[in-house]
C-alpha cells in the first residue's frame, strides 16, 4: 500500500564528487528503503521559488531544468513508498545554499542527515574534470577555471565553483546549528571507497532499517574523466538523462547488471590526467583553514587532507 503526500524520512545533503550517486545505488538495494524518482530534486534548497542559474557557458542548466520548487510534486516523488520504507533522497545543494537548513528543519525536523565528504582538493579537480566529461567547462585548464571562480560566482553560475563547493565546515556548520548530532552522520569518501560494505552497515542503522541487508557495492558511477571520444560520451549522457528509462531499468532484475555495462562503458572512455602539483598547492592554501576547522566539528582525523 502507497503513502501519498508523504516527505522522506533522510536526507543524503552532499557533497558533490564524493561518492553519493554510488550510494544512491546501494541504498536502492536495500527492500526497506525507498529512494525519490528523481535524484537530486533540490527541493528544500528552491521551495516556492523561480530559479535560474547558469552553467560555465552562461545557458540555462540542467539544475533549473530538473530541480522541483513545488511542494506537491516533491510530495509526488515518494507516492511508491510503502508505510514500512523509509524514504529519502539525494541533493547536494542542501549542503551548499544557506536556506536549505531552515527548510528541512521546518518541514522534516525529525529528519537523518547523511554527508560524504571528499579531500577538498580531489573533489575540486574531480569536478572539474566532470564538467570536461559533460561539455559544461568552458576552459580546459583547471588553473585557468580555477582564476574565474570568483567572476562564475558573481554572474551567477552553478557550475565552476571548484573552491567554494569544498569549504564543508562553513557548509556543515549551518546543519550542526540547527540539529542535534545524533541526527546527523558525517561519512568520508575514503570510508565508502576502502571499506564500502562497513559504511553501509552503518548507514542502514543510522535510517533505522536492518544493516545485516548486503548490496552489490562492485559498481561506481558518475565517473569523473576527459572523454577520449566526445561522440561516445554524448550518446551515454543521452541514455542516464532519460529518467523514465533510469527508473524502469533499475527497478527490474536487469537493474544492475545494465548499470556496470554503462559504468564500464563510461569508465574506458575517460583518461584522467593527474591533479598538476602547482594547482594542489594553490587549493591546500585555500582549504587549510577550513578543513583545521571541520576536524573539530565533525571529531575526525584530517591531516591527510593537510599533506
Amino acid at each position: 500500500m502507497s503513502e501519498r503526500g508523504r516527505l522522506p524520512d533522510f536526507l543524503v545533503i552532499g557533497a558533490m564528487k564524493a561518492g553519493t550517486t554510488s550510494l544512491e545505488l546501494y541504498l536502492d538495494q536495500h527492500p526497506q528503503v525507498f529512494m525519490s524518482r528523481l535524484k537530486e530534486p533540490n527541493y528544500f534548497a528552491f521551495k516556492e521559488q523561480s530559479i535560474s542559474f547558469s552553467d560555465a557557458f552562461g545557458r540555462p542548466s540542467r539544475l533549473n531544468e530538473r530541480s522541483i520548487t513545488d511542494t506537491s510534486r516533491y510530495r509526488s516523488l515518494f507516492e511508491g513508498a510503502r508505510t514500512d520504507q523509509k524514504a529519502g533522497e539525494i541533493s547536494h545543494w542542501y549542503l551548499y545554499d544557506p536556506a536549505a537548513p531552515g527548510h528541512i528543519k521546518n518541514d522534516i525536523p525529525d529528519a537523518r542527515l547523511i554527508a560524504v565528504l571528499r579531500d577538498p582538493m580531489e573533489r575540486a579537480y574531480s569536478e572539474f574534470l566532470f564538467h570536461m566529461r559533460d561539455g559544461r567547462e568552458s576552459v580546459s585548464d583547471f588553473g585557468e577555471a580555477l582564476d574565474l571562480e570568483l567572476e562564475r560566482i558573481a554572474a551567477g553560475c552553478d557550475d565552476g565553483r571548484y573552491v567554494d563547493r569544498g569549504l564543508y565546515h562553513a557548509q556543515l556548520s549551518r546543519f550542526f546549528e540547527l540539529f542535534p548530532r545524533e541526527q546527523i552522520r558525517v561519512y568520508l569518501f575514503e570510508d565508502l571507497r576502502d571499506d564500502p560494505a562497513a559504511l553501509i552497515r552503518d548507514l542502514y542503522s543510522f535510517i533505522d532499517v536492518d544493516p545485516s541487508v548486503q548490496p552489490d557495492t562492485s559498481v561506481s558511477r558518475n565517473i569523473s574523466g576527459i572523454p577520449k571520444s566526445m561522440g561516445m560520451q554524448r550518446l551515454l549522457r543521452a541514455v542516464v538523462w532519460q529518467e523514465g528509462l533510469r527508473e524502469a531499468v533499475r527497478r527490474t532484475p536487469l537493474g544492475r547488471p545494465l548499470q556496470k555495462l554503462y559504468a564500464d562503458a563510461s569508465r574506458r572512455n575517460l583518461s584522467r590526467p593527474p591533479l598538476p602539483p602547482q594547482h594542489r598547492e594553490r587549493l591546500r592554501a585555500a582549504f587549510k583553514d577550513d578543513v583545521v576547522k571541520l576536524q573539530g566539528l565533525i571529531d575526525r582525523d584530517l591531516t591527510a587532507w593537510l599533506g
